[in-house]
C-alpha cells in the first residue's frame, strides 16, 4: 500500500508534529475526511508557523519548495469546498461558523487566524472613518 500524501509530507520532515496532529485529529473525528483536506489543514497550520495567515492550495510549492506530488488544484479546491471541516463565509465581514478551517478568496485559514484578520480589518476601517 502506498503512503498517503499526508504520510509522505510527515515522514519527509516537511510537517511539524503539531501540523500532523491537527490533520490526524480531523481524520480521527471523521474517518471519511479526504487526504487532501487533512493535508490542507496541516499546511494551513504550517503556514502560520512560517508567518503566514493562510495557505494557498493553488500554489503549495510556495510553502514547501521542492515537493512535487501535489493534488490537482481544481480537485483539491473541490474537496475543501465539500468538507464539513471548511467554512466558506459569503460575507467577508461576517464571522466564520464553527468549522476549524475557512476558505476565503482562494486561501485556506485556520479559523482563528481568519478571525484575527477580519477583526483587524474592521478596526482599521473604524479608525479610517
Amino acid at each position: 500500500m502506498s503512503a498517503t500524501l499526508l504520510q509522505q509530507l510527515y515522514r519527509g520532515g516537511h510537517l511539524r508534529t503539531l501540523d500532523h496532529a491537527l490533520a490526524t485529529s480531523l481524520r480521527r473525528l471523521r474517518e471519511d475526511t479526504p487526504d487532501g483536506v487533512a493535508v490542507a489543514a496541516a499546511l494551513a497550520s504550517l503556514a502560520v508557523s512560517q508567518g503566514h495567515a493562510a495557505f494557498d492550495p493553488a500554489q503549495p510549492q510556495r510553502l514547501l519548495e521542492g515537493f512535487q506530488a501535489w493534488p490537482a488544484p481544481a480537485q483539491w479546491l473541490a474537496q475543501l469546498q465539500a468538507s464539513p471541516w471548511v467554512a466558506e463565509p459569503e460575507d467577508p465581514e461576517a464571522a466564520a461558523d464553527e468549522a476549524p478551517l475557512v476558505l476565503e478568496n482562494g486561501l485556506l485559514y485556520l479559523r482563528r487566524y481568519r478571525e484575527y484578520e477580519r477583526q483587524l480589518a474592521a478596526g482599521l476601517q473604524r479608525i479610517g472613518r
